[in-house]
């Protein structure tokens, strides 16, 4: 078992385009900026984990407050060189937002390590 130190991201959701009415005038949900900061176990089975994070995610264009996030999800280490690049499919959940955000997340990402 492996404790994390800390995880960050900083993330950019581009809001899609819908038809509002039957004259077809299309109107666009708003985009968002998300930096969800969070912490977490993994458990390695043979070379590959399953994880567990919780923390915060703080939004733009909603409350200041942070909201809570969790995430779950299965992953591997690719070693290349000297380096480390860090692939998990993870289905993340933000909570207390007016619709909770849910999704599933297939995340690559580089290992720096101090």
């Amino acid at each position: 078992m492996e404790v994390l130190p800390s995880t960050a991201a900083y993330l950019f959701l581009k809001g899609r385009g819908y038809f509002d009415n039957i004259l077809l005038q299309q109107k666009e949900y708003e985009s968002l900026t998300a930096i969800p900061v969070k912490v977490g176990l993994r458990y390695y089975i043979s070379r590959f984990y399953a994880a567990g994070e919780a923390g915060v995610v703080f939004l733009s264009k909603y409350a200041n407050t942070p909201r809570p996030v969790t995430s779950i999800g299965v992953g591997d280490k690719i070693k290349i060189n000297y380096r480390k690049i860090d692939i998990s499919l993870r289905q993340e959940f933000w909570l207390g937002n007016p619709r909770n955000l849910n999704m599933l997340v297939l995340r690559a990402a580089y290992e720096i390590v101090w």
